[in-house]
């Protein structure tokens, strides 16, 4: 059943590239699509090489983790570009947020890492992977959020991505959790519906971007820029009163 479901997968990631490149969604996600192609890319390559050359199998299966890990996380600054692309203040403010919690989790991986000699690389890869997981599920729930509260107008594309996305890293973050706590006994049950998981993740997105759709636009303005710039002042008059305070409690 496990190889039945590996090689479903393997024929949607080829459909989602193929019906990339004849709908013309290929410009539309390009990180998305550039996952998808790594993760195939894996998939076909895993056998041979473990067959054929098992003393590489385990650097190239960190490599490619930690490759997808990275592109994984383009692949969410990506989705919130495309929902906040009408709305330029808060599409920036996230983008700076996004990279900025992506550089701590590496720089914080990488000092755990160099600090403990007993941690191999694939444990180190195996750590960042799991906290990108954790911070994506809780930005994916943030989007949602703005979503529902501000009625963001979503496209079939971008919500068919968003959809099968949030399924998708709901549950490698719940599989990861139970890999770090193997006390609990749900690790194996874990792994094994995990395919099916994210084989049900592929179907969606072959079906959501089966087709290039047209944007939606809004009915009526949405407020999330106007509350975004009135956060942005009150923010910029708090610095500024604490900035006059402490000079002034400096000044001799």
């Amino acid at each position: 059943m496990n190889q039945a479901v590996w090689c479903l997968c393997i024929v949607l990631e080829g459909v989602l590239l193929i019906r990339a490149t004849r709908a013309n969604l290929l410009e539309k996600f390009p990180l998305f699509y550039t996952y998808i192609a790594w993760v195939l890319a894996k998939d076909l390559l895993s056998i041979p090489i473990y067959a054929h050359y098992p003393s590489l199998y385990a650097p190239f299966y960190w490599t490619t983790e930690f490759l997808l890990a990275a592109i994984s996380y383009g692949v969410l600054m990506e989705i919130y570009n495309q929902s906040l692309k009408n709305y330029p203040g808060v599409a920036r403010f996230f983008r700076i947020f996004l990279l900025t919690a992506f550089l701590v989790i590496a720089v914080k991986v990488s000092i755990g890492s160099f600090s403990s000699s007993h941690l191999v690389f694939g444990r180190t890869v195996a750590e960042l992977e799991r906290n990108l997981r954790q911070v994506q599920a809780v930005l994916l729930s943030c989007l949602l959020i703005l979503f529902v509260y501000y009625k963001i107008p979503v496209g079939r594309n971008l919500r068919g991505l968003v959809l099968g996305y949030s399924l998708f890293i709901g549950a490698d973050v719940v599989t990861l959790t139970f890999i770090a706590h193997p006390a609990t006994g749900f690790a194996p049950f874990m792994r094994q519906i995990q395919p099916f998981l994210y084989a049900i993740s592929l179907v969606i997105w072959s079906v959501a971007l089966w087709a290039s759709s047209p944007e939606v636009a809004a009915e009526v303005p949405c407020g999330i820029e106007r509350d975004y710039e009135h956060l942005a002042q009150e923010t910029r008059m708090v610095l500024l009163r604490a900035r006059t305070h402490l000079a002034r409690a400096t000044r001799p």
